[in-house]
């Protein structure tokens, strides 16, 4: 990797150079007097460390060409074990395949400097994956909200769209789903049914016929119009599952409730039962029971001679 001051910035005498992909830079002087570079180039072949530089002079509008050769900055030349199976995809999605297909590379080891004598990317292992969502984009008119790559496409009504039944010569056309395959996407089979256009009937009016969403893409069919499941609907299903959650919170709380004031009941029933056995029995105090004792207390006095 080589790398100079754009020209717009400023004249330079030193250019940057990497052999391990970026990992470390070096400083090359190439010039004695200060360059405009304007533009760095490799030779022609895979195996060359021969690149050119072309630039100028602010004091003069005359061209500079200036070829250097980086062979002698390589300690070695890579050997098997230099080299390590590598397989582009989009991390963004759980598939690893990229623009439908599954390619396995061998190439060098990012921060091992030695000289590549092979052909740098070879190719070992290809094959074609099932067709997913990630394998399309919106179609022309239909959008997804800003920043939210995994929302589905709606249709954009700020552009205007073809009415294939306005006439009403037409009895069919082809539906839409909103979406398209990726240009240079080669997937075939798996999901790509359900983002295929299809024929369907006109409706018979200048009514603009529906777009047909792909079933497990959030969507509504309505009269040349999609009512959107998108952020609004987000909030209130959270404001559905938390209502739900609370009701269920309140009716554990209820059952709870409930049965720990049934169990303090019976607690007190048991509580009332046992207690004459064991304080002994108690009766209630009426009037002879007060009078009879009166009596016993007045014998119990000694008499007064």
């Amino acid at each position: 990797m080589v790398a100079a001051k754009d020209y717009h910035q400023e004249q330079s005498t030193v250019l940057k150079y990497s052999c391990n992909e970026g990992y470390s830079w070096r400083d090359f002087t190439f010039s004695s007097t200060d360059i405009t570079v304007y533009g760095v180039v490799t030779e022609p072949g895979q195996h060359t460390t021969i690149m050119s530089l072309y630039g100028g002079s602010w004091d003069n509008f005359k061209w500079t060409v200036i070829t250097v050769d980086f062979a002698n900055i390589f300690p070695r030349q890579c050997d098997d074990q230099d080299y390590y199976d590598w397989r582009p995809w989009d991390e963004r999605t759980e598939s690893q395949c990229l623009l439908g297909s599954s390619i396995t590379i061998e190439r060098r080891k990012p921060q091992i400097c030695c000289l590549n004598g092979r052909d740098y990317d070879r190719e070992f292992d290809y094959h074609i994956c099932d067709c997913t969502s990630e394998d399309y984009e919106c179609d022309y008119g239909f959008a997804r909200p800003m920043y939210d790559y995994y929302a589905p496409c709606m249709r954009d009504h700020a552009i205007e769209l073809p009415n294939p039944c306005a006439d009403g010569k037409n009895k069919t056309y082809m539906a839409n789903t909103g979406y398209r395959k990726i240009a240079g996407d080669v997937c075939t089979g798996g999901e790509e049914i359900l983002f295929q256009r299809f024929e369907a009937p006109c409706c018979g009016d200048d009514t603009l016929p529906p777009f047909f969403p792909p079933p497990n893409q959030p969507g509504q069919t309505v009269s040349g119009k999609v009512a959107s499941k998108g952020p609004l609907a987000a909030v209130g299903a959270l404001l559905g599952v938390a209502c739900l959650m609370a009701l269920v919170f309140l009716a554990m709380f209820i059952i709870v409730t409930l049965k720990y004031r049934a169990t303090t009941r019976n607690y007190i029933r048991v509580a009332t039962a046992e207690e004459p056995a064991l304080f002994g029995s108690s009766q209630q105090d009426t009037p002879e029971n007060l009078a009879s004792m009166a009596g016993e207390e007045e014998d119990d006095k000694p008499l007064i001679p």
